[in-house]
Order: structure tokens, then sequence, then C-alpha cells
């Protein structure tokens, strides 16, 4: 009885007097709790997914820092003298030194022009333009009557490696066809940057007539006596780490690179960068804490914590046979009660100072060094097939694959349940509406009996 004065307190007008409404989200709530487990679960799981995601993002980032120290060393060079018929930017691997440059002659592109036209409008005679770029062949149809300017799009769409406009002086127009790129083959000799065969078949307009203006010429240098040709004007192969961006003939010129102490040190700060965030993101994760809650954290993980220490583990490693600078300390790089690294600047100056090439070593020696290691980390970590933080990735994903088709089967439960309590309360209120109408009938019929007495 108390429960039915409850429910009739909600002012419900239903014949039952009882608030099924309220009654029915209640019991399907409860009903509910299962699923409300399972998206919980759920949201544990990509909170994970995306803890072990950043985790793989910071080590990647980390790997990438060693790998550049490991491919291109530490020591950074700066060009200090001025030059004017080439200049040259360090790059990976450039080391201090003299070079005596003489450019004697610039790469510039074979170039070809048609005979002249009245306007761009011009029909051209059909047939067919035969292009032979180096060791490459393309053929250009040419409609009968077409337009000097549907001829040169006609080329630039046919793939072949050159650019093709019509240009006018004034009083003439060209169809002007140049090589994209400078230089030739010498083995096919300059002839073969751009040779150009017309076949005319139409009768309206006139040829084409196209002819070589500008041979294909390469840039010629010598470097301390020793004679270079290369195709283009930017040349990466000739002085080791360093890119010579010839600019005009000239006479030879001493050339000047010198040890960049400061950008030298700047490539170890950026692995020391690299290091801290890694080891920072790592030590927030594992310590949160004995009231963590293992299921929506890294916390308790054993495979973030084994790669914690493995990471950790480089600080104290000695490469062997290097001499006297053998490790990260050595190198400058020390170690903060917080775990993090920063550079010493006067340990990494007196290392560069005596032995620059075991400072490199550090990171690169094959097999053994920081950058080998570092390597050797990332790969049992990250490998697709069985690296250890991306077997979880795996396993949790198909954990959420799992929990999706439980979550839809528990939500089905849960939408059957409800449509049965909506028919069962349906059905409660037809009878009691029929009983409330048959003891209205009744109530009536005993009050006439009773007046008629």
């Amino acid at each position: 009885m108390a429960l039915d004065v409850t429910f009739r307190a909600s002012g419900t007008s239903l014949a039952s007097g009882l608030d099924t409404a309220k009654l029915l989200t209640a019991l399907t709530e409860l009903e509910s709790q299962p699923v409300k487990r399972i998206e919980t679960k759920q949201a544990g799981i990509r909170a994970q997914l995306s803890q072990l995601g950043e985790v793989t993002s910071r080590l990647q980032a980390f790997q990438s820092a060693t790998s550049s120290l490991s491919t291109g060393g530490v020591r950074a060079a700066s060009v200090s003298s001025s030059n004017t018929s080439f200049s040259a930017t360090p790059g990976t691997g450039a080391a201090e030194g003299r070079y005596n440059v003489e450019v004697q002659s610039l790469a510039s592109a074979a170039k070809a022009r048609s005979s002249a036209f009245t306007a761009e409008t011009s029909p051209v005679t059909g047939g067919t333009l035969q292009l032979q770029v180096g060791a490459g062949s393309w053929t250009v149809d040419i409609s009968d009557g077409a337009t000097l300017t549907s001829v040169a799009a006609s080329i630039n769409a046919s793939g072949a490696p050159v650019n093709a406009a019509v240009l006018n002086d004034g009083l003439r127009s060209y169809l002007s066809i140049s090589a994209k790129n400078t230089g030739f083959d010498p083995t096919l000799g300059a002839a073969s940057a751009l040779q150009l065969t017309e076949t005319s078949t139409g009768t309206v307009g006139q040829p084409l007539g196209v002819v070589v203006t500008q041979a294909a010429q390469n840039a010629v240098f010598d470097v301390d006596g020793l004679s270079f040709e290369r195709q283009a004007n930017s040349v990466s192969d000739a002085i080791p780490g360093m890119t010579l961006d010839l600019k005009s003939v000239g006479a030879a010129e001493e050339l000047v690179v010198g040890r960049d102490i400061v950008a030298s040190r700047k490539n170890v700060q950026t692995f020391a960068d690299g290091y801290n965030k890694l080891v920072a993101y790592l030590q927030a994760q594992l310590n949160l804490g004995q009231t963590a809650d293992r299921n929506t954290s890294l916390a308790g993980n054993s495979a973030v914590r084994s790669l914690k220490a493995a990471v950790q583990k480089l600080t104290s490693t000695a490469v062997d046979g290097l001499g006297g600078i053998r490790t990260l300390a050595d190198v400058g790089l020390r170690t903060a009660k917080d775990g993090s690294l920063s550079v010493d600047n006067a340990v990494f100056q007196r290392a560069m100072n005596s032995d620059p090439e075991a400072v490199d070593r550090v990171f690169s020696e094959e097999g053994v060094g920081i950058g080998a290691l570092v390597k050797e980390i990332a790969d049992s970590n990250l490998q697709s097939a069985d690296g250890i933080l991306s077997s979880q990735v795996t396993g949790l994903n198909a954990r959420l694959r799992a929990l999706d088709t439980q979550r839809t089967q528990a939500q089905q439960r849960v939408e059957r349940f409800r449509a049965g309590l909506i028919a069962k309360f349906s059905a409660m209120e037809q009878v009691i509406s029929g009983l409330k109408q048959s003891g209205s009938y009744l109530t009536a019929l005993s009050n006439a009996q009773a007046a008629n007495k």
C-alpha cells in the first residue's frame, strides 16, 4: 500500500495510479548495469591505448634523434669563408678543412624553338613530334590545323620532362621547348639532352620547324685540382658533408670549413631532449601511487617498466674501444636526481677538443654505440609483428572489439527487457481500467436498486 501511495503522489493519471514511466526507467537502469560495466571497461582500455600511443610516439622521436647522431655524427661544421662563384652549406658528416674550388662552367638546360608563326592561334600542320630526352622517348600527336597554343599543351601533357610555351617577340609567335633538367648524361653526350623529330602528314597550316637553339651543358669545377663534372649546379657528392651551389664561372676561391661547437652541442641537446621527454612520461605513468586504477592507466605495466629501465641503462653504458671517451657522461651528458639529462658545456667542449671522432663514435659505433642500442630498444618494442608494446596494443584492440560485441548483446537484452515491461504495464493498465469500469457499473446498479426500494 505504501508503494501505491508513493506512485499516486507522482500525479499520474493512469488507471492504476502508478507512475509506470518512472518505474519503467528505474527497472531499465537496473537491467542496464552490465552495459555500463562494459562501457567502463572500454573507457579504461581506450585510456591505456592513448597512453601507449604517447609512449610509442616519444620512443620513435627519441630513436629519430639518436639515429641522426648515429648516421651524421655529433660534430657540426660552419663555413667561415666568403665566396662569390659558389656557396657551401654544411650537412651531415661535414668536417673541418680548407678547399680550393674553381667553377669553370655552369650546368644549363637544352632548349629548342619553332619557326615563326603569325600568332599563337596560328594553325600547325598535323603529324607527330617525337621528343627524346636522355634515354627516354615520347611521341606527341598533332591534329591537322591545331593552334600553336594547343600543341604546347599537348607537349606538356605528354609526360616528357620538358616545358613548352608560346613566346611572342611583338611581331611573331614561337613554340619554345626546354628540358626540365639541366645538363646531360656524359655517357650519352650533350645532344641526348633534347632531340626532336617532326613528321608532318597534314595539309593545314605550317610545320613547327623546331630546332635545338641551346645545347645542354654540365657543370665543371675543380676541388683542390681534382676535376668534377655534374649535371646540376647543386652538388652534394664532391666534398663530404657539403653541398656546393655553383653560381658563376670564376677564379679559384678558398672554401674554409670550421667546427661549429654551438651547433654540435645543439645536436647533443636534441638527444637529451628526446631522452627526457620519453623518460619523464614513463615515470609519470608508472608513479601514480598504490591507489591508481590499473584498468585505466599504465601503472604496474611490466612492459613499460622494462622500457624505462632499458632506456635509463643507456646513461651507464660504455662503448668499448674508444679510449677515454666511452660514455654519455664522457660526452658531457649529466644525469640529474629526477633522471633527466643535461649537457655540461665544459665537459662537452673538452671532449670535442680532445677527440671529436670518439664523441661521434659513442653514438655511431656499429652494433654497440648508443644509436645501435636505441634502435634495438625501439625495434623490440615497436616492430609490428612481435614488438612488446605493439603486441599490447594489438591485444587491447582485440579486447575492445570483443567488448563491443558484448555491449551490443547486452544492450539488445536491455531493449527486450524494456519492451517486455512496456507490454506488461500496458496489459496491467487495461485490466485495471476494465475492473474500474466494472466496479463503477456495479456501484451504479447497486445505487439504483437501493433507490427503488
